[in-house]
């Protein structure tokens, strides 16, 4: 083999690795994005759900607060006419 054709032979390969690395990084990009957006939007319904469970959760604490306020004031009310 002559020189020229070994340095060919050493670059064509290079370029073959470089291409080959190349196609399996872009392929592992394009995957690990999709992956991203698919836990995103499953993300999304949980917000969703844990937003509402937390709107009961104000709603039966402001009840209660509505409830302890009533208590509160029937005490002072009874205090007041002296019971």
């Amino acid at each position: 083999m002559t020189t020229i054709s070994l340095v060919i032979a050493v670059i064509s390969t290079i370029i073959s690795i470089i291409g080959t690395l190349g196609t399996f990084m872009y392929w592992q990009y394009q995957k690990l994005d999709s992956d991203i957006k698919n836990v995103a939007n499953s993300l999304d319904g949980w917000t969703k759900h844990l937003t509402a469970i937390q709107a009961e959760q104000s709603k039966r604490i402001d009840k209660m607060h509505e409830r302890t306020d009533q208590v509160y004031n029937l005490i002072l009310d009874m205090l007041k006419k002296g019971k």
